[in-house]
């Protein structure tokens, strides 16, 4: 019960203050009036420029929660079942340092990272792969792989309760009852850690949808 009222207070309340927010009139300085209207979604599906940055905006959601998930899961089950000790301790270290610095410290990394002069491009000119610095900065896929970066911890997080939540006995009962690996994964891990995935897709995507500092540094 205690849970639900929290959801409840912390998270549905602000998001049902929010919606009756958007739907209310607004005068020249953004000052709520009285009432309800449509204009402001009008605004937004009929502005082109509104219109495909929602629609950017929804794509590169989709694509950074896919990815998240995806490197995130072999990272989750080794610290979930495969890790022990210094190793366990070493590998979540790693994995959840990025959320020791800011958003902005880790946006400004990046744009040393790929700038002209920055360690991306003096590697690929060493290795002989291009002649001049690429222009990484403000590259929609540098900036796909900051956002990555950036939120990859949280689907680490979700899948790591999920999969360390399964019991042995039914990994070891798949098993003795001749599964392989692969058919265990499939039958059996997959979708006892739907939760988890579902939980870091729904929290990576809602991040990225609401993500500002990181394309706009990175990306321009």
């Amino acid at each position: 019960m205690l849970p639900t009222v929290f959801v409840l207070v912390a998270f549905l309340l602000p998001l049902a203050g929010l919606l009756v927010l958007s739907l209310r009139p607004t005068d020249a300085f953004n000052f709520a009036l009285p009432g309800f209207s449509l204009r402001q979604y009008r605004e937004v599906l009929t502005t082109p420029y509104l219109y495909r940055s929602l629609l950017e905006s929804l794509s590169l959601a989709v694509r950074v929660s896919v990815t998240c998930l995806v490197l995130a899961y072999p990272v989750a089950w080794y610290l979930a079942r495969a890790a022990h000790g210094w190793r366990k301790t070493l590998v979540f270290t790693v994995t959840l340092s990025p959320l020791l610095a800011s958003e902005v410290v880790r946006s400004f990394g990046w744009r040393i990272v790929m700038a002209g002069e920055g360690p991306v491009n003096r590697t690929l000119q060493a290795l002989g792969l291009t002649d001049a610095s690429l222009p990484l900065l403000r590259s929609p896929w540098t900036v796909f792989l900051a956002v990555v970066h950036v939120l990859l911890p949280f689907a680490v997080i979700a899948l790591t309760a999920s999969l360390g939540a399964i019991d042995d006995a039914v990994l070891r009962a798949s098993a003795d009852l001749g599964a392989s690996a692969a058919q265990t994964f499939r039958r059996v891990v997959l979708p006892l850690s739907a939760p988890g995935l579902v939980a870091g897709a729904v929290i990576v995507f809602s991040l990225t949808m609401g993500i500002y500092v990181t394309p706009l540094l990175v990306g321009g």
